[in-house]
């Protein structure tokens, strides 16, 4: 049976004591802002089918992407925004350097 990657990062978050600290809220700030760059590029292409799609059922395809797109946009959005409200009650987010990582972007 395949492990995903989520149970591999949750069980080192719980392994290592990290479940306590805003480490888990972390992953997912850097999760939501990373998928919006392909969430964004999806919509420009959303666009540029809008564009040359002339049958019916590829218009309803079209609208079905398009339905798809603002729910993922939507449920990012509120992702962002909660933990921004826990960052805000908190005292921030956990960087990379307090855990001794260096800068994300070495991660």
């Amino acid at each position: 049976m395949a492990t995903s990657s989520y149970s591999v990062v949750s069980a080192t978050i719980s392994d290592s004591g990290l479940a306590h600290s805003n480490f888990p809220a972390t992953l997912l700030a850097m999760a939501g802002h990373d998928l919006r760059q392909p969430l964004q590029a999806i919509t420009s292409a959303h666009d540029i089918l809008a564009r040359i799609v002339h049958s019916d059922e590829q218009l309803e395809e079209l609208a079905r992407a398009e339905d798809a797109t603002t729910q993922l946009a939507g449920m990012l959005g509120q992702l962002v925004e909660a933990l921004r409200l826990h960052e805000q009650s908190t005292n921030g987010p956990m960087r990379a350097e307090q855990m001794g990582w260096g800068s994300v972007s070495s991660l």
